[in-house]
């Protein structure tokens, strides 16, 4: 706590005038909240620096006058009504995830041509940075990029919001996350467990195109549809003179207390996919990726190799809920196409879980969006002898690419999790992901990988 003493007149003075920037700002917010100005659906804010904003004069009392900082006053309103623009407003964030894994194999695993002898891993996961921003009332921005992907960096989302569309709400143009699943859409940032499910590999994910995504006045019930070139490379480029998909997604928040301590959420999902290069190709590893391009990473544990397809539909079911302490969500995907060579091919997968926050907070749900949101602590480590939020979590995942002649092989793996949020921002993860595989070789094995994660983000 600073101690103020008379003996400091320069010190005086300086709070005195501090004092004033204070009131003026107070009264500015206050008239803010009289006019009820807003700027896209959000109430309007007026940035001050206090080291530089105009002081009202003093009374030789060292009081501020009321004519003064009603004139002050006076001329803040009038900047509020001409409108004056205040943009770009950009700010700045990143992400950084650090980890390491180690991997334990039974004799069948190792002795399967299409995995064996695994390595452990220790590397980072993601590096990001990422700009964000409003370059007027209703458009956005938003630029990410990955250094630690293949590209090095990677593009991510290059987007523009355009948002108060009639009748489509916000339109976004670029590449950014296709309105497709829950998992999808969620934030790498935000999730339980490592990795987002191995029905993640039937999804169109990240493309470049144009959409729209509405909503109803509560923010209940939300209807995103978009466009897009598909088979989107890691600079955000699409060719082919076809390659064109299409994406779907709807979801109600069903049942919705007032304080949104219980939800429950139901969704339903398509996306439409025209292979540009008249071939398609589905795989996954289990729920670990491990450093990114790296020939000592996991392999796809299960994988249909190419084949000739013009095109494939990917239907999605999704369901939710929070509870106090405790959340779950739930998805049922089918990828069906159909072959030059093996008619119709159905690949269904699904996975199921459930966490668990052990000192009681809440995992909110995000209306308007249709996802679960993020943890925040209490008690953030360190303040107040706080020690932050702890967290059980589990996953139990299945994807079959086994049909009608073509044999990708059966994956199924559980995943325990274990997080400790030391602050908003900062979390320690521990996953054991247990990946029981029937090979397209006809081999059954069984691969355990134990990793640890630091993710820090801003």
């Amino acid at each position: 706590m600073a101690v103020i003493t008379d003996s400091d007149s320069a010190s005086g003075s300086n709070y005195r005038s501090l004092i004033g920037r204070l009131l003026l700002l107070l009264s500015l917010v206050s008239l803010q909240a009289a006019s009820g100005r807003s700027v896209g659906g959000e109430p309007a804010v007026v940035r001050i620096d206090l080291a530089t904003a105009a002081v009202p004069e003093e009374t030789s009392a060292g009081e501020t006058t009321l004519e003064s900082l009603e004139e002050e006053l006076r001329r803040l309103r009038a900047e509020l009504d001409s409108g004056k623009s205040t943009y770009p407003r950009i700010s700045l964030g990143g992400l950084l995830q650090a980890e390491a894994a180690w991997i334990r194999q039974n004799d069948p695993s190792i002795s399967d041509p299409l995995l064996g002898d695994l390595q452990d891993h220790r590397g980072i996961r993601r590096s990001r940075l990422t700009a964000t921003g409003k370059v007027a009332d209703n458009v956005s921005m938003m630029l990410d990029l990955d250094f630690s992907l293949p590209g090095r960096p990677t593009i991510l989302d290059v987007v523009a919001h355009i948002s108060d569309v009639p009748l489509f709400g916000t339109v976004s143009i670029g590449q950014f996350r296709q309105p497709f699943g829950l998992s999808e859409l969620s934030s790498v940032k935000e999730l339980p467990l490592f990795e987002r499910p191995i029905t993640f590999a039937m999804s169109p994910f990240r493309q470049i195109g144009v959409g729209f995504s509405n909503t109803t006045e509560d923010k209940r019930t939300l209807l995103a549809a978009s466009v897009y070139g598909s088979d989107t490379d890691r600079f955000g480029n699409s060719f082919g003179d076809g390659g064109i998909g299409t994406a779907e997604r709807l979801t109600s928040a069903l049942m919705l207390d007032d304080g949104a301590e219980f939800v429950l959420h139901v969704g339903l999902g398509h996306a439409f996919l025209q292979h540009s290069s008249g071939q398609m190709r589905i795989r996954t590893a289990p729920e670990y990726a491990g450093p990114a391009d790296n020939p000592l990473s996991l392999p796809a544990f299960i994988d249909t190799g190419v084949f000739a397809a013009d095109a494939s539909n990917i239907f999605n079911a999704e369901l939710a809920g929070t509870w106090g302490p405790l959340h779950a969500e739930s998805e049922l995907r089918v990828t069906s196409a159909e072959t030059f060579a093996n008619g119709t091919v159905n690949f269904p997968a699904a996975y199921a879980q459930c966490g668990w926050i052990l000192t009681g907070e809440h995992r909110p749900y995000k209306l308007g969006q249709g996802v679960l949101g993020r943890v925040r602590p209490a008690t953030p480590l360190g303040r107040n002898g706080g020690l932050g939020a702890l967290e059980a979590a589990f996953r139990w995942s299945w994807m079959d690419l086994n049909d009608n002649g073509l044999v990708g092989g059966e994956l199924v793996t559980t995943t325990w999790g274990l997080n400790w949020y030391l602050n908003d921002y900062t979390k320690l993860q521990f996953n054991w992901v247990r990946a029981e595989l029937d090979s397209a070789t006809a081999i059954s094995s069984a691969t355990d990988l134990f990793a640890l994660r630091m993710q820090l983000d801003f």
